[in-house]
């Protein structure tokens, strides 16, 4: 049992609270889908996740993945939801489907529990990999140390066979190459066994893949999740780890060249930033604290860097049809920044600030006129786990104004 499933349950007012929180950070950092990786970490999830719905908390859209060990029962109340909420022998009404197009029968008050998750192996300390390591982390003696695996490989393979051809998602947290092999060769067999899906599997951090996986993942068509905001931070505590394998992280130089959908993450609140756009100057740019490039031909051009934020990721969730690209008929969901990330000197990247944040046309996130405009914070490797999240400026939902259609309207036209 996880010390997050010992903790007291939490109340409707905490967990009303604590979404309002989580809201204002994603919507001021112009996420309009956000995503949980964990959900079954805490023991109290499945009601959270139940509150969450009842009371319509959330202004833009939430995929969740259940941990593989909850995963049953996770899947066994999310079914009772939509039970609750359905006509029988329906999935949605009508009405809600004329009103989201993209809900594809998944949505239910803007949360859709997608797939399962697991855990293949920890941290950077104890990333699972084929050699050991060429210097062992602080505290650890083990000789000829290759990190830790956590979920067994049969339980990888069991969920495979059962959902591989169902509307289910399989997301592994790989960070080392051997944790990602893991996942690739159950991937592998069960195509072997059953034929190929749209299952389209998350590689999620994904930061030590070896160039013969990067061919494979795309026989897969999966999709590696770079958390890429650690390069700068962590990037010099890594190559003292495994020099001789640096060429290996955040490859998204690689898997762009190799025609592999890839997205970057922020695995907030363990990263070190709640900014995608951080995440972004990082593969860009592909420097460490101490000045140094690192693995610089893996960099990615800027343009590359926002696809990975918009389509890419959309094409990951399987919501490409409705989002990711500005088109007739797509959700105007949308970001105003402060300056343009494509025409900015690329080291200034981090520096953009979100303006705005709209949800299907209605105003979730307007930056206070007098915020300063400051890059965004980067915490310390060594702080991480003890960050906690803050309030930040926000305004209530509200409709578009008449200059904001207007503009929106030149958009889309210019577009077609």
């Amino acid at each position: 049992m996880g010390v997050l499933e010992t903790r007291a349950p939490l109340t409707a007012a905490q967990t009303r609270k604590g979404v309002g929180r989580a809201v204002a950070l994603w919507t001021q950092n112009g996420i309009t889908t956000a995503c949980e990786m964990g959900l079954g970490l805490s023991g109290d999830d499945i009601p959270i996740a139940q509150t969450i719905v009842d009371e319509q908390l959330l202004p833009i859209d939430l995929v969740m993945f259940a941990k593989a060990s909850s995963a049953e029962r996770i899947i066994t109340a999310a079914y009772q939801i939509q039970k609750g909420r359905n006509a029988p022998n329906t999935d949605t009404g009508s009405a809600m489907l004329a009103a989201r197009p993209d809900l594809d029968k998944r949505y239910i008050n803007r949360v859709r529990l997608a797939g399962i998750k697991f855990w293949l192996d920890g941290s950077v300390d104890t990333m699972f990999m084929s050699r050991p390591f060429t210097t062992n982390p602080p505290g650890v003696t083990t000789p000829d140390y290759r990190g830790l695996r956590v979920d067994p490989q049969e339980q990888l393979v069991e969920f495979l066979d059962k959902y591989w051809k169902s509307n289910r998602q399989i997301a592994a947290h790989a960070i080392g190459d051997e944790a990602n092999e893991q996942f690739l060769l159950a991937l592998e067999d069960v195509i072997r066994r059953q034929g190929m899906s749209d299952g389209r599997p998350i590689f999620q951090h994904a930061q030590f893949l070896r160039p013969d996986q990067i061919a494979r993942i795309k026989a897969v068509n999966g999709t590696p999740s770079f958390t890429a905001g650690g390069l700068f931070p962590m990037g010099d505590y890594i190559t003292s780890l495994v020099p001789d394998r640096i060429d290996w992280v955040g490859a998204a130089g690689s898997v762009q060249r190799q025609g592999v959908n890839w997205t970057v993450n922020t695995d907030w609140p363990a990263g070190v930033s709640p900014s995608l756009l951080y995440a972004a100057w990082n593969v860009v740019n592909r420097v460490t604290r101490s000045g140094k490039p690192f693995a610089p031909q893996e960099r990615v051009s800027a343009y590359d860097a926002m696809r990975s934020l918009t389509i890419n990721g959309a094409y990951q969730y399987k919501e490409e049809k409705t989002k990711g690209t500005l088109e007739v008929g797509k959700l105007a969901d949308l970001v105003v920044l402060d300056r343009n990330p494509v025409k900015v000197d690329p080291m200034a990247i981090k520096d953009i600030q979100v303006v705005q944040t709209l949800k299907e046309g209605v105003l979730v996130y307007n930056r206070k006129p007098d915020a300063r405009s400051t890059a965004m914070p980067v915490v310390p490797p060594d702080q991480i786990d003890r960050h906690h999240v803050h309030d930040h400026a926000g305004v209530p939902e509200r409709p578009l104004t008449a200059e904001q259609k207007q503009v929106l309207a030149r958009l889309v036209r210019a577009s077609e």
